[in-house]
């Protein structure tokens, strides 16, 4: 999913600068891990591929409400179009206000990254251990009894994910 992700913002950000426009970025866990403001050419480009390659940003647990508030009060009025590139599991009503003030400053897309083990379990009748990676707490779990609650669990999730971007006029983009 992040390898996913990371292609997918690579390639946007690159036909953003091909358009002759300018590019910035946040790439954040609980904080922001590494920022650039808007600039042009390959080298922004160059210096973005470079820090997507890097694994150490993918520590920790992601929160992007610890960062939605102090990056609105300190983005460029002058910005155009904010992407917002996750997979927004943990997303809940909780964002609402920091979604709807950013909303209200800039148009947002945000682009939702799920894997299909985000939505289905594997189709298999053995016991397998699933671990959370915030607690590392395991449980032992056989997908074909889970199977159906987990699906529906996952479907409300996203419903829910969509609704608040909807509530807050965010288009959104699904892709699994």
């Amino acid at each position: 999913k992040c390898e996913y992700a990371a292609e997918l913002a690579a390639a946007l950000s690159h036909l953003i600068l091909v358009n002759g426009d300018r590019f910035g970025f946040v790439l954040y866990n609980d904080k922001i891990v590494n920022r650039r403001p808007p600039e042009m050419g390959n080298k922004q480009f160059e210096i973005f591929v470079d820090e997507l390659s890097n694994p150490l940003i993918y520590e920790g647990i992601s929160n992007l409400n610890n960062i939605l508030e102090p990056l609105t009060n300190d983005l460029d009025k002058s910005t155009s179009m904010i992407f917002i590139i996750s997979d927004f599991i943990k997303l809940d009503e909780s964002y609402q206000k920091n979604l709807e003030i950013l909303a209200s400053l800039f148009e947002v897309v945000a682009i939702i990254v799920r894997d299909p083990l985000d939505s289905h379990l594997p189709k298999i009748n053995n016991e397998i251990v699933i671990e959370n990676p915030e607690t590392n707490e395991k449980l032992l779990i056989n997908p074909e009894v889970a199977a159906r609650i987990y699906e529906e669990n996952a479907l409300k999730q996203l419903n829910s994910v969509k609704k608040i971007f909807q509530d807050n006029n965010i288009d959104f983009l699904e892709l699994s």
